[in-house]
């Protein structure tokens, strides 16, 4: 038991959530009723899994050294700990590259989504982590791209005021990511040198408004009936921001929403309500 949670950990299981981006242009599309598309769908998900595992295990093998003198990720983290093996991490890293590649050669219609995706995160771990705001912009393009990809398959055009609402709700939340991390003293992280709390707060105040912004713009443009959960987003932003200071859990987003159970009630509400619209 203890071995599989190790090796969960090393995948970030937990953190393939993110992934369900992908399913949105099915929703949104008016596609929901049509399952015809939900098989290739699903196998984009795993396959997005996979990569998103990849890049993972590398950035804990470039950060190792750094996570070993992290309070928290020492813990956390299985390469960080020793509970996983160099050589078991490497074997994994090959297992995962020949089921992508398997998977890309089915799916060729995403081939430069994925390679972008790999590439963008790879660079980001070795280079653009280190240069403070542009880190968290770059990083949160892969959710776009995630958005993007579900398009291709169900060969619909991405709305730019989707994109655009989930690109900064995606800074929003690593701007928090990083404010817990310097509120927690965990400045192992470079680029937290650049910022102080007056900063943090005016580049998370700006990710949320624009996230509004253009949310709005998209509910006005494509279904006003969205508007009903714009009020209950707005709580959750809210509560998002000061349970992530309250629990110290910013730098696990996932964590953190499971132990607010607001939190996730609201989340649920807003899911099961664009759901019933749309279905």
């Amino acid at each position: 038991m203890k071995l599989l949670r190790n090796f969960s950990n090393l995948l970030r299981v937990k953190d393939w959530s993110k992934n369900i981006l992908i399913f949105l242009p099915l929703i949104f599309s008016g596609n929901l009723n049509n399952q015809f598309f939900y098989f290739d769908l699903f196998s984009i998900f795993i396959l997005f899994c996979l990569s998103s595992s990849f890049i993972y295990i590398i950035n804990d093998l470039i950060d190792i050294k750094e996570d070993k003198k992290h309070p928290i990720k020492i813990l956390k983290k299985p390469l960080a700990s020793g509970h996983v093996s160099l050589i078991t991490s490497y074997f994994t890293l090959l297992v995962l590259f020949i089921f992508i590649l398997i998977l890309i050669l089915n799916y060729q219609s995403i081939f430069l989504h994925i390679t972008i995706y790999i590439f963008l995160n790879f660079i980001y771990s070795i280079i653009f982590k280190k240069i403070p705001i542009l880190d968290v912009l770059l990083i949160s393009f892969g959710y776009i791209i995630r958005l993007d990809s579900g398009s291709e398959i169900i060969l619909v055009d991405t709305s730019i005021f989707l994109a655009s609402s989930i690109y900064f709700l995606a800074c929003f939340i690593i701007f928090i990511k990083r404010y817990t991390e310097y509120k927690n003293n965990h400045n192992i992280r470079s680029s937290l040198v650049f910022y102080s709390e007056i900063k943090f707060k005016f580049l998370i105040s700006i990710s949320s408004i624009l996230f509004f912004l253009t949310l709005c713009l998209f509910i006005y443009f494509k279904n006003i009936e969205l508007i009903i959960i714009t009020p209950f987003l707005i709580y959750v932003l809210i509560r998002y921001y000061k349970s992530s200071i309250k629990y110290l859990l910013g730098e696990f987003p996932f964590d953190l929403i499971i132990k607010d159970r607001y939190l996730l009630l609201y989340c649920l509400l807003i899911v099961s309500y664009i759901l019933y619209i749309y279905y």
